[in-house]
Parts: C-alpha cells; structure tokens; sequence
C-alpha cells in the first residue's frame, strides 16, 4: 500500500496557484514607525501564546516544525558599468510570500526607492534594471520603506498567523507556522542591506538576520553549480515569466525555483544568519522518501509570475572585502 501523501506532496503534482496582486505603501517618524511595527510582532506572538519565554531557540524550532511561509526578497539597486568605486543603494524593495505547503503566492510587497547618496541613476541602472529616474524619484528612503514594509509584514502575519523562527521558543504549540526569508545568495540580506543600514545610521529589523540562501541550497541539493537564477531554472525545464533583472519579477522567480526544491524532497533549512548564537551545522537535507513523479512540475501550467538572472551590485570596498568579492561590480548568479 502506498505511502499517504502529505499536502505538499499532494500540491505538488498540481499547478502552482495565481498571483496576489502586489501591496504596500524625518528619520524620528520612521524609527518610530519601526519600532512600533515590530512590537506589534511581539505582541502577536504572545496572542498566539508564542512569546519567546528564554534564549533564542530558532533553529530548534525550525527543525521541529519546518516553514509553513517563506518570504521571498530581491532587492535591486544602483550600479554603474565602469569600475570606479561606489555604494550600492536599494532602489526597488519587493517581498512575495509563498505558501511552502501549497505553492502558491499569497501576498506581495513592492516599493521603488529613493537612492541618498548616489540619487541620479545610471543609465548602465535603467537599462539593466529596468528602474526609471522617475519611479525612484517618486519613491521614498530607505527608512521608510522599512516602516512600510513592516506594517504589510505586521497585517500579513496576523492574516495568515505565522511568526518568524527567531520568535517562537522551543515548546511551541506544533500549530504554529514559521516563515523565514528566501533569497538569490547571501547579496541581499548579508551585504547590500546590512550595509546601508550601517551607512546611514538605520536601525535594521532582526528579522532580516537570517535566511536561506537558495543559489546555495540548490548547488547543494542537486549537486550542480547553476548559471545564474535563470539556469537553474532551465535545468530543472523550467523558464522563467517576467523581465529579467526586475527585482518584483526575480522574487516570484525565486518563489518558483523554491517549490520546486520542496517537490523535488529539499527540506529548506536557514544557511546564513547573522545571529551569532544562531546554531551552525548541515543546513540542507533531503526527505528519503522523495516521489519521483514530483519531479514533473508544473511548467506550464504554474502561474507564478518570475523573472532571471541577477543584476550586477555595486560594493564599497570594505563590503566587497566583508562578502569575498574581486572586483567593484559583483554580478549576482
């Protein structure tokens, strides 16, 4: 008799479901905003009888329950195509959250922002990117699309009841459903916000400390080095849907590349955090018993809107030396 299948499993051998349309919205206002937007988080969490009670505990929560959420981030930013060395600054902020039982994209975010210290775009940017000098111009800081972004995350979390893995201690009820954040490599969340932030004096949400790094995932999992987003995809035959390089279309991209990791048997596992406390040892395991009829997914059928490979970012120096980089323009594949 066959083994029953899970919901996953079960959701796996059918599409992927449609799309939600995209959401979202002085310094003092918007650290206050942040501030305010994450004890709201806390604040769910002991509605739900879930308040961290001790030390932090993520990634023993994480094993016990895996992620019922991930969120899916890629952020674009300026760049140039000549060497000379400057910054990279988020100009477009997009965030898909995808139902890991279900496959299914459920809530989107996405903000156009404005660069401070390098505000006029390039037109190696534009071309690349496909980010205009009049969609940042009428963007907003960085501060404040932080604030914007929580408060989505703060209503997100209440409709869908999850929580982040850093705030749920380890004698959780097994209802709960985790969420942690998903990226293309570590760029994202380990450099080009981590350093802005640092940069311009923002106080940056734990919640961004750790996540997965699905380029490594994937290099793992299936033993293969990809080339670029849009490889790995067309490995697996899979294409890509959207503009290339657009950071809104690269997230669903990304949505899609990671359910098809968890039909294929990856128990997706948190690879990078910035937590020094945070638990070091094999990230990335796969189920034993992994149905090779879910190997044939969705292509056409899947309505997950994604895009490809990764823009080239831009490091300062001491970034370039903090992430292991050669050169000022570091391409993201």
């Amino acid at each position: 008799m066959a083994a029953p299948r899970s919901r996953a499993d079960s959701a796996c051998a059918e599409s992927a479901g449609s799309a939600q349309p995209p959401g979202g919205g002085g310094r003092e206002a918007a650290a206050g905003g942040l501030k305010a937007a994450e004890m709201a988080t806390k604040r769910l969490a002991r509605l739900l009888g879930m308040a961290r009670s001790g030390g932090r505990s993520g990634g023993a929560a994480e094993q016990r329950f895996g992620f019922g959420f991930l969120l899916v981030l890629d952020f674009e930013s300026t760049c140039w195509r000549d060497a000379r060395q400057r910054r990279p600054e988020i100009i477009e902020f997009p965030a898909v959250l995808l139902n890991a039982a279900t496959g299914r994209i459920e809530a989107e975010f996405h903000t156009f922002v404005q660069p401070q210290e390098h505000p006029v775009l390039s037109e190696f940017c534009t071309t690349l990117t496909g980010v205009t000098q009049n969609q940042v111009d009428e963007g907003v800081p960085l501060n404040i699309c932080l604030s914007q972004f929580l408060k989505w995350l703060e209503r997100i979390q209440k409709e869908k009841q999850f929580l982040f893995s850093s705030d749920i201690p380890s004698n959780a009820i097994p209802e709960a459903k985790l969420c942690t954040f998903v990226t293309w490599t570590d760029w994202d969340l380990g450099v080009c916000l981590h350093y802005e932030c640092k940069r311009k004096q923002l106080r940056k949400p734990d919640i961004f400390n750790s996540w997965i790094d699905l380029k490594a995932t994937y290099r793992a999992f299936y033993n293969r080095k990809p080339k670029g987003l849009s490889g790995a995809l067309q490995d697996l035959g899979l294409s890509f849907v959207g503009r290339e390089h657009s950071g809104l279309d690269d997230s669903r991209n990304t949505a899609r590349l990671a359910w098809r990791l968890i039909c294929d048997g990856c128990v997706l596992k948190i690879t990078k955090s910035l937590d020094k406390s945070y638990p070091r040892k094999n990230l990335i395991s796969r189920t034993l018993n992994t149905n090779s009829a879910d190997k044939t997914l969705l292509e056409s059928s899947s309505s997950l809107e994604t895009s490809g490979d990764r823009p080239c970012k831009a490091n300062s120096l001491a970034e370039r030396n903090h992430n292991g980089a050669a050169g000022i323009m570091q391409l993201k594949d």
